[in-house]
């Protein structure tokens, strides 16, 4: 009959034991303690029991879990937050671009003044095949601090960069138009037709995808102008851009 044992003759199920289930028994067939329970002792003591498969993690466990949860974290909000495409391998350094505080081909660093117009182009340097970033703040004074991810001054030329994704921002005060030559100037940078910044060799220049023959120095900056000088072999073929949305 279901819900019977055969052996000492004790009934199962009794008191304090779950229906239908018998009691655990001891040698010599005396009845052991009833169950009191999942948490009970006699779950605790059965190998397997309900009471003992939860593992917890000690102190240390947890602390280590919690530090690598903490350390991906903090690397997916430095990703997050660098524009996009951003090479850390920059052609020169910002520490050689003008502070502010001198002219630099007649043209003055000033606190944003109201603007004929405000353009942007992008500049793209491949130096035997591999892309040259421009580092933000050149063309602004010191002292710089990013803010939002976008590096900010006292005062700019009106040819500087924010960001390090190559976008070049033309901010001019008069209808004058400025070249790719005025940038390195403020740079301080030189750029010819056998050398861009450091790096010395024939230099290929592409703008809007097409040739350009002259000096890069002359290019003229306008809006959405995409420029690209290659220097050293492989050259690269003409790669694209598009602006983030607002510029």
């Amino acid at each position: 009959m279901a819900g019977r044992q055969k052996g000492s003759g004790n009934r199962p199920g009794g008191t304090g034991s779950p229906p239908g289930r018998p009691r655990s028994t001891a040698g010599g067939g005396r009845p052991g303690p009833p169950a009191s329970g999942r948490h009970g002792p006699a779950a605790s003591r059965r190998p397997g029991g309900r009471a003992g498969t939860g593992i917890r993690p000690s102190g240390l466990t947890a602390g280590v879990i919690a530090g690598v949860v903490l350390v991906v974290a903090a690397v997916i909000g430095i990703n997050l937050s660098l524009p996009s495409p951003v090479h850390r391998d920059y052609l020169a350094s910002l520490a050689s671009a003008a502070s502010g505080r001198h002219p630099v081909n007649g043209i003055t660093c000033a606190a944003p003044p109201r603007l004929s117009y405000h353009w942007h182009a992008h500049v793209a340097i491949y130096v035997d095949g591999t892309l040259r970033s421009i580092p933000a703040g050149v063309g602004i004074g010191t002292p710089r601090q990013t803010i939002s991810g976008s590096t900010e001054g006292p005062c700019t030329y009106p040819v500087h960069t924010h960001t390090p994704d190559g976008i070049l921002h033309i901010e001019s005060p008069t209808s004058r138009l400025y070249t790719l030559g005025t940038f390195f100037a403020v740079w301080h940078q030189p750029l010819s037709p056998t050398r861009v910044g450091p790096v010395r060799g024939p230099v290929t220049v592409l703008v809007n995808g097409k040739p350009y023959h002259g000096s890069p120095a002359r290019v003229v900056l306008r809006e959405h102008e995409l420029i690209q000088l290659d220097v050293g072999t492989p050259a690269v073929p003409f790669r694209s851009f598009t602006f983030p949305s607002g510029l």
